[in-house]
């Protein structure tokens, strides 16, 4: 299903002040992550969250932008938020499918994890942003600087 479709979607079903997050957000932007059974949103914290079974509702103190109609977290909002539920390669991914759809910059993706205590699995993935390059697409190369091995086409 198209990101744009699921966000519409997802929306019509959320609580009236919930915005697409995490991978349902990364969909919406273009960018390039592991399925998730059921979407992502998020609703203001302190607000009440649906307890819906067929989505993950999350408390979020960000803010929401509109993209093509549809309240979400930003680019960068939605990095950090898939940062906590991402392996490192999936995030690295992640990071240059925002890159490559010119959501975001390299750049702005450090920028974004400097001086944030974000508690998440990998606490190098700051250090691992510069293999997201400023045209996409890690190489086998990056991957392996990173330290995992490079995914080969099956």
């Amino acid at each position: 299903m198209d990101g744009y479709v699921l966000a519409r979607a997802v929306l019509l079903v959320a609580p009236a002040d919930a915005f697409v997050s995490h991978h349902t957000a990364a969909e919406l932007w273009g960018g390039v992550v592991p399925h998730a059974v059921r979407p992502h949103v998020s609703v203001p914290t302190g607000r009440p969250r649906s307890a819906r079974e067929d989505l993950v509702v999350h408390a979020s103190s960000r803010e929401p932008v509109v993209f093509r109609g549809q309240r979400v977290t930003t680019p960068m909002d939605t990095f950090l938020d898939c940062a906590r539920l991402l392996d490192l390669v999936d995030l690295v991914v992640l990071g240059d499918s925002l890159v490559t759809r010119r959501r975001i910059t390299p750049e702005q993706l450090q920028g974004g994890l400097r001086g944030r205590s974000v508690a998440h699995r990998h606490a190098r993935r700051r250090r691992h942003l510069p293999h997201a390059r400023a045209h996409g697409g890690a190489s086998a190369a990056d991957l392996r600087r990173a330290g995992h091995p490079a995914r080969t086409p099956e």
